[in-house]
Parts: C-alpha cells; structure tokens; sequence
C-alpha cells in the first residue's frame, strides 16, 4: 500500500491518503483511533480481521497496535479466527 503524503497548508499540516482523499491531522488522529479500537474490539472478541487490517491507510498500523494491546488483558481469548477475503 502507498504511503500518506503531508504537506502544509496554512501552516496545518494535512495529508493525502492513497485514495486521493486529504485530511487534516484531527482527521488522521481520528482515523488511527478508531481503527485502534477496532482492532482492539476484534481480537478482545477473538478475531482478526486480516482484510480490513491490510486495507487501511497504514498498512494496518493502529489496527495491530489495538490487537496488541487487547492480548495484554486478562479476559482476551488465546486463539482467534483469522478472517480473510477470498475470491
């Protein structure tokens, strides 16, 4: 997957996803958040979304470090099930 690109404007930094969509830094902030929590939510329910994790703007950065912090609690399951696209 492509890399964000940052640039300024006004002296805000903003980004260009891969799409071609651009957001500003609140708008990234949000976005590592809620795929944090995502990834936190999925494995706390003994998943791991191996689609959604690799269809992210980074690469499926904040979705693993939620995964990971998720395996820290002592109610999250051992094993998940790994979901995957298939054609």
């Amino acid at each position: 997957m492509e890399r964000l690109i940052e640039y300024m404007i006004g002296g805000k930094k903003s980004y260009l996803l891969p799409n071609g969509t651009k957001i500003t830094e609140e708008e990234l902030d949000a976005m590592k958040k809620k795929n944090f929590e995502l990834g936190y939510r999925d494995r706390m329910a003994g998943y791991y979304d191996k689609f959604y994790r690799y269809n992210t703007f980074d690469n499926g950065a904040s979705y693993d470090r939620g995964c990971q912090s998720a395996t820290k609690e002592t109610n999250c399951p051992v094993d998940c099930q790994i979901i995957e696209y298939v054609k």
